[in-house]
């Protein structure tokens, strides 16, 4: 679509992207998904750099959007001290230019298979709402050969 009165090809890039927007082609996505690891990597403490971007359905970036985009985590473990955190905390927070970074970080302490942790991202973008998940998934050492 081509706005007559503008003739920035930029400008007018941002109000197609714009437009996408208001009729709900909106997605957040992540540089990770998922991820699976041994108890024993789990109880070493891993860290991930998620990136978070918010997208339209072609993967182009909404780089106009500033909003807010909320991080929760959850864990599926029953043992003490498993926890998944997120740095920044879990909350509420700025995206620049359609982008952000979160680092989410599992406890260094015992992990049991099956275990789970979870990052949440949301938004909810002109009425849109838009989410993604990393889930982490501990499994069983595998058995030594010996």
């Amino acid at each position: 679509m081509e706005y007559r009165v503008l003739e920035d090809a930029a400008v007018n890039e941002n109000f197609e992207l714009m437009s996408k927007i208001l009729s709900g082609d909106v997605k957040l996505t992540l540089s990770q998904t998922t991820d699976t690891v041994t108890e024993t990597e789990a109880a070493a403490g891993p860290s991930y750099e998620i990136g978070i971007r918010l997208e339209d359905s072609a993967g182009n970036l909404h780089e106009w959007y500033n909003g807010k985009v909320t991080l929760a985590v959850a864990e599926t473990s029953n043992v003490v001290g498993a926890a998944m955190a997120v740095d920044p905390v879990a909350g509420s927070y700025a995206m620049d230019g359609g982008t952000y970074e979160a680092k989410v970080t599992l406890s260094e302490s015992a992990w049991a298979p099956d275990d789970t942790a979870t990052l949440t991202v949301t938004a909810k973008v002109c009425g849109f709402n838009a989410s993604a998940t990393f889930v982490v998934t501990v499994e069983a050492d595998p058995e030594s050969g010996g």
